[in-house]
């Protein structure tokens, strides 16, 4: 049996690694943190470590919640206290959720998106209710953090390769992404709302289906909401202005051998 790992291990590994840093860089003691999007709980231990008050991870998979509660009360979260609770993060009602957990709306601290933030984009009503129930959660100076793909240059790279009324597409060595139809005004521009596309990663499972995210619409309707554009960073620069700094998160999460080295995962 072979123990290759596939192709685009190393880049998730890069993401474990981003997770860690601004885990350490905004999480403070005795926060309370919302986690949405929790998975199986990969997350829980990060912000245990970072000696956070209370975790409140949600997301809508009973199997999801069910593997994060065994991986948290297994693993030890120190002084943490955790909750775990089924919401659909973009549609869920979030006043129903909140009652009797350890925090309520509007006490928290921060708000984790790890990489979904993209499926609260299908349109500009749901965009609206996500961003108003993030700013439901978080008290009044609370941040919210972190990553999605680069919509842009998705859609730059899809969309020079299209022709007509041609759904744009692109294959590169990791990863492959298909639209599901043309989008493109007459323009060539990048769509504001519902341009739904699956990403295909190399890592042996399914695709994975996203909306682009209009970075410009995104932050002009976070402002109605009382959120503001504290800082945004490609992928690329972050690892750059990191690396030597966190080297040691580089080694622990296996990314690359010799942070003072360019990856090629950039």
């Amino acid at each position: 049996m072979s123990s290759r790992r596939p192709p685009a291990w190393q880049a998730k590994r890069l993401l474990e690694w981003t997770k860690g840093v601004l885990v350490h860089l905004l999480v403070r003691e005795n926060d309370l943190v919302c986690d949405l999007w929790c998975g199986p709980g990969s997350n829980t231990a990060r912000f245990a470590a970072a000696k956070s008050q209370f975790y409140l991870g949600l997301d809508p998979f009973d199997q999801c919640l069910s593997q994060a509660k065994q991986h948290w009360e297994d693993g030890g979260s120190g002084e943490m206290d955790a909750d775990f609770r089924r919401l659909d993060p973009v549609t869920g009602d979030y006043g129903d959720v909140f009652d009797g957990v350890g925090a309520q709306l509007g006490e928290f601290d921060l708000v984790s998106c790890f990489g979904k933030l993209q499926l609260a984009w299908g349109s500009e009503e749901v965009a609206n209710r996500f961003l108003y129930n993030v700013s439901s959660v978080l008290r009044p100076g609370g941040l919210l953090c972190g990553f999605m793909p680069d919509s842009e240059a998705i859609w730059n790279l899809c969309h020079k390769r299209s022709f007509g009324d041609e759904a744009p597409q692109a294959k590169k060595e990791l990863f492959s992404i298909q639209f599901h139809s043309a989008h493109a005004d007459q323009g060539g521009r990048q769509p504001v709302f519902g341009a739904r596309y699956n990403l295909q990663i190399d890592d042996g499972k399914g695709p994975q289906q996203f909306y682009l995210v209009h970075m410009h619409t995104l932050m002009k309707l976070a402002a109605t909401h009382g959120l503001e554009m504290v800082e945004m960073v490609n992928a690329t620069q972050y690892y750059e202005d990191n690396k030597l700094h966190w080297q040691g998160l580089l080694k622990e999460y296996s990314v690359v051998k010799d942070p003072s080295q360019r990856s090629h995962i950039s």
